[in-house]
């Protein structure tokens, strides 16, 4: 829920009663729960840990996991706006409660029952109503001359170019057509979203990693996937091959040639409900997270910052529907051995446990 949105409402004397919260509902109680969090002792005023330890959790909260402090949402943006984006966050939620009579969440109870209803008891006086996941109102929506749904989220949808595939451009949206033939949950699918990025250091131990398990693989490739590295940077003529293999390490498409697809754009929701995908290796930001267990896609987490971090310790600890890869270094090695657990060991675990399966029955 973006706060500048009711100020907005309340400047133009719109009356605003219902707000949207595009996160899940255990972040949106962390944050609102952060006086609480001071009060009882476990953050100083400035947002930082009154223990200096920092694998210290943050705890108490009814109906949250306890939290490292490593994966709250103002860490990670910019180290010298920390301060003072916490001290907003501070105030903000309870403010936003007085002045609404329900906020809905893109989320639904049978995920965070108890987050939700530890919330609605604590409250009170706002409806919490969740309603998603949103996406499946896609599913819904009619289909366009080109076969797909208007409201489809496309990754990197910011940055297109063709697709790669064996060297080759395609137009766009060819990955799909590359994902057929491939045997059940075979694939690993790779994207980040539209803002999260990579250090140059990080992109060349995740190629590594990925080239060292020998899976197939399907990668968004977005031209500003590395952080200094933006489509500024490519010329005019640039073909989507070269520009593609500019960003990755060098002459990784050829090492990965037979085995791999790259592109800059997918239409995310048909990747994720192909059959051939088997794991999908993503950021952790919300709305990929609840694409992916919609449609019962075991997570690879690689989160970079805001909500993801959070997220992704739901998503390992509490919901159990992902591992995560990046803690707080990432090494070849270690992408290797996460994927390689991914698509075979969590191919008979993960994908048949009881609390994923429950989750993408409640999300369908």
């Amino acid at each position: 829920m973006l706060s500048w949105a009711r100020d907005l409402a309340t400047t133009c004397d719109i009356p605003a009663f219902i707000g949207f919260n595009a996160s899940s509902i255990a972040q949106f109680s962390f944050l609102y729960h952060i006086p609480f969090l001071l009060s009882s002792g476990q953050l100083n005023p400035d947002g930082t840990l009154t223990d200096v330890n920092q694998l210290q959790r943050l705890s108490g909260i009814p109906g949250v996991v306890d939290i490292p402090f490593s994966s709250v949402p103002w860490l990670g943006i910019d180290e010298d706006r920390s301060e003072s984006t916490f001290c907003g966050l501070a105030s903000m939620y309870d403010s936003v409660l007085d002045q609404l009579d329900c906020i809905l969440f893109n989320s639904f109870t049978e995920m965070e029952k108890e987050a939700v209803e530890a919330l609605v008891e604590e409250t009170g006086r706002v409806k919490m109503a969740p309603v998603g996941p949103m996406l499946l109102l896609y599913s819904s929506c009619t289909t366009t001359a080109k076969g797909e749904s208007p409201g489809i989220i496309h990754a990197g949808s910011k940055h297109v170019l063709p697709t790669v595939n064996h060297g080759e451009i395609r137009s766009a949206g060819g990955c799909l057509e590359w994902l057929e033939g491939r045997a059940k949950h075979s694939v690993l699918y790779i994207a980040f979203g539209t803002t999260a990025w990579l250090r140059r250091e990080d992109l060349n131990a995740l190629a590594r990693g990925i080239e060292a398990s020998e899976v197939l693989f399907l990668w968004v490739v977005r031209q500003d996937l590395v952080r200094g590295h933006g489509s500024d940077n490519q010329s005019a003529s640039c073909t989507a091959a070269s520009a593609i293999d500019n960003i990755l390490p060098v002459d990784f498409l050829e090492r990965t040639k037979g085995r791999a697809s790259f592109t800059s754009w997918a239409p995310q929701t048909r990747v994720l409900s192909h059959p051939a995908i088997g794991a999908f290796l993503t950021h952790g930001g919300w709305n990929s997270m609840l694409e992916a267990i919609s449609n019962g896609v075991p997570m690879l987490l690689w989160p970079d910052f805001w909500d993801q971090k959070f997220h992704t310790q739901q998503a390992v600890e509490q919901w159990k529907v992902g591992l995560r890869v990046r803690i707080h270094s990432y090494c070849a090695a270690a992408c290797k051995e996460k994927i390689d657990k991914e698509l075979t060991v969590h191919d008979h675990e993960l994908r048949h446990a009881d609390a994923p399966l429950q989750l993408y029955d409640a999300a369908g």
